[in-house]
């Protein structure tokens, strides 16, 4: 078939520069040689590359010749309909894929919380066995285990005054498989720890806080210190020599006695131990005359009359505690010193998954079996979710943090 150049009425309806564009196009594709023209060489040559790249793509149902030279010139002055039209289907597709993926992530949460847990459960304890922490989390971590149909492990990660459980746990993928169950004593940490390759309040999640456990200040049964009065008169006349025991170096059980040295202008010798049940026992060996003990650890060895129980370090006396127990508070000294134990997650952990984990303790919390066990434990039931939780940890915080200026223990690490 006899190729035929553009239809002299559309090309009568183009301007100079358009008239000239679809001559050279033309002879372009009948392979005639343009007119010399220096000012037009870069315009041929990229007409030239813009028929080349376009000529196969016309409509068979129109002469190629001038397809191919109005849509090239139509693709080069921005005019050509199905380049727009593309356009908009590209612009669409993509539209709707981001609005896909938007809606997945929205979806993804609720979905992925419903899912959770697929496999057991770790909790990390960074003290050992019999502690408050590890009883508290034992309970816990059976009951919640049945809520989600899954087996909840705990993990007694000692070491380092409880940082290597703690360093564990931050280093844990967040996926809500590995959580840490804790007492508040890491809150001190990065003050205490500065060389410390984490920082639990970047690295850790606070869920709930699950329960709170009164600090005792407790004596060796068999002593010479059988009330804070007798303490307080020993510790003056032999000052910086009556020792006493703690779970270890910047546990609050350490800053809780330090708290009395500063009430009532005194100076003790610290003796650390790895955790609250060997620090107790210290106690009732006789290897340090007091100590500052939780109720978990201390119970068991007050029952065998083995440590008696001076006083409780908190302002506010325990639904559990016997009547014989005086607060440091009514001694007049204004101390108040408590363990809280709670539930973190490494950070990064989403967020359906974590608010699902505090929603079941919360309820766990609330069954009455649990909450007499507590306080079998030493310990009652806090019930503190998220927000709130990360508030007591700030107030807890900025508390020692004082008392640590003041008396300028340190750790060695």
């Amino acid at each position: 078939m006899a190729r035929q150049l553009p239809r002299a009425s559309s090309v009568r309806s183009q301007n100079a520069t358009e008239r000239r564009d679809t001559v050279s196009a033309c002879r372009i594709l009948r392979g005639t040689p343009l007119r010399p023209c220096p000012s037009r060489a870069c315009r041929h040559l990229s007409l030239r590359r813009t028929i080349r790249e376009r000529r196969f793509s016309c409509s068979p149902s129109i002469d190629a010749f001038e397809a191919a030279a109005t849509s090239a010139l139509r693709f080069k002055t921005g005019q050509n309909e199905d380049v727009d039209f593309m356009k908009k289907i590209v612009t669409r597709r993509v539209f709707g894929a981001a609005l896909a993926v938007l809606a997945s992530g929205l979806l993804a949460g609720p979905a992925q919380a419903q899912s959770y847990p697929t496999r057991p459960i770790r909790f990390i304890v960074p003290f050992p066995a019999g502690g408050v922490a590890d009883v508290t989390a034992r309970l816990i971590g059976q009951r919640l285990g049945e809520a989600l149909g899954q087996t909840i492990v705990v993990e007694n990660r000692t070491g380092a005054s409880g940082t290597l459980g703690v360093d564990a746990a931050t280093k844990a993928a967040p996926d809500g498989y590995t959580l840490l169950f804790t007492t508040g004593d890491f809150i001190t940490t990065p003050t205490l720890m500065p060389k410390m390759n984490f920082d639990p309040y970047k690295d850790l999640i606070p869920i709930v806080q699950v329960a709170t456990a009164p600090l005792l200040l407790g004596a060796h049964a068999g002593g010479t210190i059988g009330s804070v009065k007798d303490l307080v008169a020993q510790a003056k006349g032999n000052p910086g020599k009556i020792a006493y025991s703690s779970p270890g170096n910047g546990t609050i059980n350490q800053l809780a006695v330090e708290w009395l040295g500063i009430e009532a202008k005194l100076k003790f010798l610290h003796v650390p131990y790895r955790g609250g049940a060997p620090a107790a026992v210290a106690v009732a060996a006789g290897d340090v005359p007091i100590g500052a003990l939780t109720p978990s650890s201390a119970q068991p060895l007050v029952e065998a009359s083995k440590v008696k129980v001076l006083a409780l370090m908190t302002k506010q006396r325990p639904s559990f505690a016997p009547p014989d127990w005086p607060t440091l508070t009514e001694q007049g000294f204004a101390v108040d010193a408590a363990l809280w134990v709670a539930l973190f997650a490494p950070t990064g952990t989403p967020q359906p998954i974590v608010d699902r984990i505090d929603q079941e303790v919360l309820r766990i919390l609330k069954d009455d079996a649990v909450r007499k066990r507590l306080n079998q434990l030493g310990t009652e039931a806090s019930g503190i979710s998220q927000k709130a939780f990360v508030d007591r940890i700030r107030t807890d915080a900025a508390g020692y943090l004082e008392i640590i200026k003041r008396t300028g223990v340190k750790v060695d690490r």
